[in-house]
């Protein structure tokens, strides 16, 4: 009596979505290696809910840009044809934070012409980790140029523009933070462009144009910028962007709930010690940004410990600071004795826990 097939596959891979199973193999096949349960099931209740809301089918190219343990991987395509890389190397993938690119000689070309798609029926979607450092004009995604019937997810230093097919003169919202997470365009009609960004859905009356024919590209070729880094991006026929932004934010929360690591160490940059206060030092510090461990950093902690107390525990109450600073004053109070040299230290933290200390310095 000859086997039923659907026995025979593995354990881990029964009872997923078709096309999800199809798509975790080849990229198991790239990596050379399986994939954690966790991030097989992020992929695949992604893959079920656009079924099960209707959004499917106007998927025509995509990238899930994390989970994967390669960059080999991460270039399997969801849906359509593979991209085509330009000058990435291993060290700009992480799995949890994404691909990194740069605008000029860092992109994707995502084999798809920006006229694949009906002229009345596109959407464009990226999902971003983090910003680019804002000192330059920014395309998450687009096609070549921005001549009429081009399409882009454009940021600058004070607008957000979703261009599809678009015509002068282009219309945009005033949003100049650097909110990660899902943007989008759709057009369904000759008079206006659907935006979404943030959670806020924009309607934006932007006349039409016949498309033009170059293909789309991810870190769109535009200016170069720095430290940019996109999950997933999509490609296709117009879209509900609420029910996309909603799987895919799931998605790459959930990736990174199974991936993601502490913060990386911190590296002081300076540090100036102010010793006329008598009976305490006002301790000015700088420091870069770590690499984030795939999750938001919540925050820092900083350590000083004070030199005439060397057994101290380097644990105990630490200076605390919000997200997005990487500069402090803090004022410690080291008493008569307070030319002696105090060394400092500072930690990130994220949802994960907090990371590893920096090295020690002694504010002069």
């Amino acid at each position: 009596m000859p086997m039923n097939p659907r026995l025979l596959r593995p354990l881990a891979t029964r009872g997923l979505d078709a096309d999800a199973r199809t798509y975790i193999a080849a990229v198991e096949a790239a990596d050379g290696e399986t994939l954690e349960q966790g991030v097989k099931t992020a992929i695949n209740d992604s893959v079920t809910g656009c079924k099960s809301d209707g959004i499917w089918d106007a998927i025509k190219a995509s990238c899930i840009l994390a989970g994967a343990r390669t960059l080999d991987g991460a270039l399997v395509p969801l849906k359509g044809d593979a991209p085509q890389p330009n000058n990435f190397v291993s060290d700009d993938y992480g799995r949890a934070s994404g691909l990194k690119g740069d605008g000029i000689s860092k992109y994707l070309d995502s084999n798809r012409p920006n006229n694949a798609d009906p002229a009345l029926s596109k959407h464009l979607a990226v999902f971003s980790i983090k910003h680019h450092t804002r000192d330059a004009t920014r395309a998450d995604a687009g096609s070549d140029g921005s001549s009429y019937g081009s399409s882009q997810l454009l940021a600058t230093t004070n607008r957000r523009f979703f261009r599809i097919y678009f015509t002068a003169p282009t219309k945009s919202i005033g949003d100049t933070s650097t909110q990660a997470g899902f943007w989008g365009a759709s057009r369904n009609n000759v008079d206006n462009t659907n935006g979404r960004y943030g959670g806020t859905d924009y309607i934006l009356d932007i006349s039409a144009q016949s498309p033009t024919s170059t293909s789309t590209k991810i870190f769109s070729r535009d200016t170069s910028y720095s430290d940019a880094r996109i999950a997933f991006y999509s490609i296709g026929e117009n879209i509900d962007l609420a029910a996309l932004d909603t799987r895919v934010s799931a998605l790459v929360t959930a990736i990174g709930g199974v991936l993601a690591t502490v913060p990386s160490a911190p590296t002081i940059t300076s540090s100036e010690q102010d010793h006329t206060l008598g009976q305490g030092n006002e301790i000015y510090l700088t420091w870069t940004e770590p690499f984030d461990g795939g999750l938001p950093i919540l925050g820092y902690y900083i350590y000083v410990e004070d030199s005439r107390l060397p057994d101290q525990d380097f644990e105990t109450d630490p200076y605390v600071l919000g997200p997005g600073i990487l500069n402090a004053m803090v004022f410690h109070n080291a008493g008569a004795d307070y030319l002696a040299g105090n060394e400092v230290r500072v930690s990130a933290y994220n949802a994960k826990g907090e990371g590893p200390q920096s090295e020690a310095i002694v504010p002069q």
